[in-house]
């Protein structure tokens, strides 16, 4: 079963660069890179929903939006562009996916989109390239050009500190394995906003203007990038790891009470 709740949020639209795709490919194979969860009520997938939506709120009010690790994500949520869809994994079917990620796309109004599985076992690698498969073929489907570019958010996405762009995935480990797709229009938008000035000088000025004239600025992304570094090593990566790795456990703990609930539930009937 998938919920969609009416708006959700988008955590780390300042963490994805500009993409640039090849036109779409054929049909790719795509297989779940995981096993399917227990047959559960239809009350108890609810119940799910409620837990992972619940985390995923911390996630993003107690950790992206606290220390402003997307400076567009309160923005991006007040304005209703955000939605989040929560599935409950309980058979290997594909197409489910996939008519949420075509939902997506045809929605314009629709900029960030979250995709949470929540329970499912499977690893930060394999989650990296299902996702990508995932997405490769909602776009053969739809045909055209890509409409949304996609990052993998996982518990345990591994990260070093090399540079500010190895980083990137400390601030993606969300309490479940999430999809989140991006439109490309909307980030192509936001980055040619961003990183281009216009500047009107008077003609007599020009020539001291270009001899006193200021270095461009770095690239959003990389701003961003570094400014998210710089946060994160002044709260001490251990105490982030530790803090995002307590949401997992505890969402996990819930989705496990759940599943006992439910199975008591089914013996007694």
């Amino acid at each position: 079963m998938s919920t969609a709740p009416p708006s959700g949020f988008p955590p780390l639209l300042a963490t994805l660069p500009p993409f640039d795709f090849e036109p779409a490919r054929p049909l790719p194979p795509c297989a779940l890179p995981f096993t399917a969860l227990p047959h559960v009520s239809a009350t108890t997938q609810a119940a799910f929903a409620q837990v992972a939506l619940r985390a995923n709120d911390r996630y993003l009010y107690d950790f992206i939006e606290e220390y402003s690790f997307c400076p567009f994500a309160k923005a991006g949520r007040e304005a209703g562009q955000t939605r989040r869809f929560v599935h409950y994994a309980d058979s290997v079917e594909l197409e489910p996916l996939v008519e949420i990620m075509l939902e997506v796309a045809r929605n314009p109004q629709v900029v960030v989109a979250q995709l949470i599985l929540p329970l499912i076992e499977v690893t930060p690698e394999l989650w990296q390239r299902f996702c990508d498969e995932l997405t490769a073929r909602g776009h053969a489907q739809l045909g055209g050009p890509p409409i949304l570019a996609f990052a993998a958010l996982h518990p345990q996405l591994r990260y070093t500190t090399d540079n500010p762009w190895s980083m990137i995935p400390l601030f993606r480990r969300a309490p479940d394995p999430t999809l989140q797709w991006a439109r490309l229009s909307s980030l192509q938008e936001l980055y040619a906003g961003r990183d281009t000035q216009t500047r009107v000088v008077d003609p007599e000025d020009v020539l001291d203007f270009v001899h006193n004239m200021p270095k461009p600025r770095p690239p959003l992304y990389h701003r961003v990038s570094e400014t998210n570094a710089k946060m994160a090593n002044l709260l001490g990566l251990p105490q982030i790891e530790a803090k995002l790795s307590a949401m997992a456990n505890e969402a996990r703990h819930s989705y496990h009470a759940l599943l006992l609930a439910d199975a008591e539930v089914r013996e007694h009937d």
